[in-house]
């Protein structure tokens, strides 16, 4: 039977749905708890962050996030009673499909785990940047600066991993193509954001 072909977004949504929040993005969990708790700012790592740019979607998320926080912490405790008693009934395969995914999802968290660390990094980059002296130092050129290093990055990092995994060479053609997918997902994602933006 075949596997159906799952986007990234879901794979990566399936891949947290086992994880517990622990594990997750520390800075967005707070921040969906403190929207779901209707608070005004939470703490991570000591500092103390106001919630600011809630809109209706936040909202939703933050509220949606908990109750999978909440569900998935349940399911972890049933699954640990079920591991005690059928520890012995597991076979090889299983054993094998596991460790597999384990090395996936350890991928995946690594990558995760990086990419929210730069969000929050960018964050506090562009406050002090904004905030110094030199009056082009603007929030809006920031912004700018660092949408053009993630195109770099993404552009590079596609090129990169197309010739790990791919025997064929890459011609231009294949890679305009893969570019401009690349740019139509990025400019979709900020054309929703700008829609559903409720200030």
């Amino acid at each position: 039977m075949a596997k159906s072909i799952l986007s990234f977004e879901e794979y990566s949504s399936n891949i947290k749905k086992s994880k517990s929040t622990a594990e997750g993005n520390a800075f967005g969990a707070a921040r969906a708890k403190a929207i779901a708790d209707g608070e005004e700012e939470f703490e991570v790592d000591g500092e103390k962050v106001p919630v600011k740019g809630v809109d209706k979607e936040d909202k939703e998320n933050a509220e949606e996030f908990v109750e999978e926080t909440e569900d998935v912490e349940d399911e972890s405790d049933d699954d640990d009673d079920e591991d005690d008693s059928d520890d012995d009934d597991s076979d090889d395969d299983e054993d094998d499909d596991d460790e597999e995914t384990e090395k996936v999802e350890e991928i995946l968290e690594t990558c995760s785990d990086h990419l929210s660390k730069s969000y929050e990094m960018a964050i506090k980059e562009a406050i002090e940047y904004d905030g110094d002296d030199y009056p082009d130092h603007t929030l809006e050129s920031y912004m700018k600066e660092n949408a053009s290093l993630v195109a770099s990055l993404s552009a590079q990092s596609c090129e990169d991993c197309y010739s790990e995994i791919k025997d064929e060479d890459l011609t231009k053609e294949m890679y305009e193509a893969i570019l401009n997918e690349m740019k139509e997902s990025y400019v979709k994602k900020i054309e929703e954001m700008k829609e559903s933006w409720v200030g």
